[in-house]
This record gives C-alpha cells, structure tokens and sequence, in this order.
C-alpha cells in the first residue's frame, strides 16, 4: 500500500483571464496618478523601499501598459469611470453650457451690483433683490463684529481666473502661448 494522495486544489485560469498581479498592478497604476514605474516596482520588485523608482521599473512598467490583458482592463476600468461621470453629469445636469454660463456670470460680475459706497460709507443689497447672476459670482458673505460695530464682507468668485478659463476656453490665449513657446525656442537655438 503506497501513501495516500493528497488533493491539492488547482485553479485553471482561462488564457484571457488576467493574473493576480496583473490585476494588483492595473489597481495601483490607477490609484496612484497612472505612474507605470511605480504601480510596476509596488507589485513586482520584491526589494522595492518605496521611493526609488528605476529607469528598469519605469520601462517593465511601460512595457506592462502594452500587454493585451492590462490594456483590456485600463479600457474596461476608464469605461465604468466614464459611465459613473456621465450619471453625475446628469443627476446634477452639468453640461458644458452651464459650466460656461457659471463662468460668465464670475467673469462679468460687477460689484456695483452687489454694493454701493459714499463718503457716509457701504451698503450691501439686499439678497433678495439680488438677480440669479449676481448671487452666482458671490463665494462668501461674512458678518463680523468690529469696535464700531457690526461689518459684512462680501467676496466674489476670482473674475481674472474665470476670465483667463473662458478665453482659453474660446481660443483666445493660444496665439500668445505659441509666441512665447517661439521665443523659449529660438533662445534655446541662440546658444
């Protein structure tokens, strides 16, 4: 009689189906601001302190990203993300006209609207004589006491910032950025 056989449990794996550690670094490349070398050293180098990430990680980890069943589950990963994002956009009815329309109303807000001053001092309107656009460029109302008495601080939205992203957003900045990638140029060749 010889020694009795041992069952051990065998998983078979589907040649499609990715591994465990192909499926660990996928999770980490997407955790960790899509940094191959990294999410590759996390997973696969077994002396890796954490910090120190090696022209050698950075090329198996760039070599990973083109392997068929990692780059099958990036696809399958930003999908779901994108059908997430696009639930959102409609449960809060973002559209590219409404962000817009936000925009504008900080970009061309005015706080003569908001306010009024003389020599006797400020007044702030009332919000309910407020419009919709007005209300919209306001970020922060603060009330607060002082040594003469109650003050209100009224604090719109960054005009110059919103300016700057409609005019990017329309086109209108891109000539003044290719000049001075032309001038960075041409100093560079100079020398």
């Amino acid at each position: 009689m010889g020694a009795p056989i041992k069952a051990e449990a065998v998983e078979f794996r589907p040649k499609d189906r990715p591994t465990e550690k192909q499926h660990a670094f996928t999770r980490e490349y997407l955790s960790n601001g899509r940094k191959a070398g990294l999410a590759y050293a996390k997973v696969y180098a077994q002396n890796f302190d954490g910090t120190n990430v090696t022209l050698a990680y950075q090329r198996q980890g760039e070599k990973y990203l083109r392997h068929p069943k990692i780059k099958k589950m990036l696809a399958e990963a930003e999908a779901k993300v994108h059908a997430v994002t696009l639930k959102v956009f409609d449960k809060y009815a973002i559209t590219q006209e409404r962000v817009l329309e936000e925009l504008a109303r900080i970009a061309f807000s005015n706080q003569t609207d908001l306010v009024s001053w003389t020599k006797e001092g400020v007044v702030v309107k009332d919000s309910a004589d407020l419009t919709d656009a007005e209300k919209a460029a306001i970020t922060e109302v603060t009330e607060y006491e002082t040594k003469t008495g109650k003050k209100i601080k009224v604090k719109l939205g960054d005009k110059e910032k919103a300016l700057e992203t409609l005019a990017k957003h329309l086109g209108l900045l891109k000539e003044q950025h290719e000049h001075k990638h032309l001038a960075v140029q041409f100093i560079i060749q100079k020398d």
